[in-house]
């Protein structure tokens, strides 16, 4: 797992399945949207099974504190630099895309700190835990 960007962002454009056209989404009041670029690569590429991780199990921070919070566009952006994570690496070497959160508005994008935190599945205690900054 990379962390390849982090960006802010007051508004997006997104596109309404419902209505069938563009809009400039906003975040809910006070807040701004956060974009990750992430990069999910195999291990072994010889090896035929891999799995993505959860993005659920992706958060942020800042001064160690959670403030970060899921956002309605993820999915339905339509930025020129936006690709969404699609796939599965089972069938590729990696994987890049975007995920989108939202964070209250007083923080920029040095402030942040991605987390991942992953259980080990059934039967198992050990967790994948990583962090990034800027």
């Amino acid at each position: 797992i990379v962390v390849e960007d982090l960006r802010t962002q007051d508004t997006v454009t997104a596109y309404d399945d419902f209505d069938g056209e563009e809009f400039e989404a906003e975040p809910d009041d006070g807040n701004q949207f956060v974009a990750l670029q992430l990069r999910f690569e195999k291990r072994d590429e010889t090896e035929d099974y891999a799995s993505m991780p959860d993005l659920g199990n992706f958060w942020l921070t800042a001064g160690g504190t959670d403030v970060s919070d899921g956002s309605y566009v993820d999915g339905e952006v339509r930025e020129d630099w936006y690709a969404p994570i699609e796939g599965e690496l089972e069938n590729q070497p990696e994987i890049t895309g975007w995920l989108f959160m939202e964070t209250p508005s007083e923080y920029a994008a040095t402030d942040f700190t991605v987390h991942f935190e992953e259980g080990g599945g059934f039967g198992s205690n050990v967790s994948t835990v990583a962090a990034w900054e800027q």
